[in-house]
């Protein structure tokens, strides 16, 4: 766990600084984060500051889009089974495997995918409103009219966080 708050020294705290780090190594560019005064230091040897190393193979626009750039508007909280299926395997998420929906939201919006313990492991596009997914989630595919027989986000519209 990271404090978000900054100091009379810098702007931002160290939160913000983690957060930048791994959306510009997310977008390709290595970062490298030190102490200003150890910027010297830190270039010419690996053991001084954190080194970010950009992703081995460029995230997709919209997968970037999804994972730093939309706002959420509300969230999914998934049971155990669910987050591995999601953040493992990249799996599409079932509404059986949802047991709560929080916030306002539309098919097409971006949400925050929760463990049980309230921590976010992932963002995706929702596939439902938040009203009929609230209506259906813990139920089997099978159990469902034809035309809610589709995963609440789709494994395309996934992303871990």
């Amino acid at each position: 766990m990271v404090a978000g708050g900054g100091s009379h020294l810098g702007t931002g705290g160290m939160a913000s600084k983690l957060s930048s780090a791994l959306l510009a190594a997310d977008a390709g560019v290595p970062v490298l984060l030190a102490a200003a005064a150890d910027a010297a230091a830190a270039l010419s040897d690996a053991s001084v500051g954190t080194v970010f190393a950009p992703r081995p193979e460029r995230m997709s626009a919209r997968r970037f889009w999804v994972r730093h750039a939309a706002e959420s508007h509300g969230a999914l909280t998934l049971d155990d089974g669910a987050v591995r299926a999601v953040v493992q395997r990249r799996r599409s998420l079932l509404p059986a495997r949802i047991t709560e929906v929080t916030g306002y939201f539309h098919g097409g919006d971006v949400v925050d995918l929760r463990a049980l313990d309230g921590q976010t492991v992932a963002r995706g596009v929702v596939a439902y409103e938040a009203s009929e997914l609230a209506a259906i989630i813990g139920r089997s595919t099978p159990d469902l009219p034809p035309e809610l027989r589709r995963p609440a986000v789709h494994a395309d519209d996934l992303v871990a966080t």
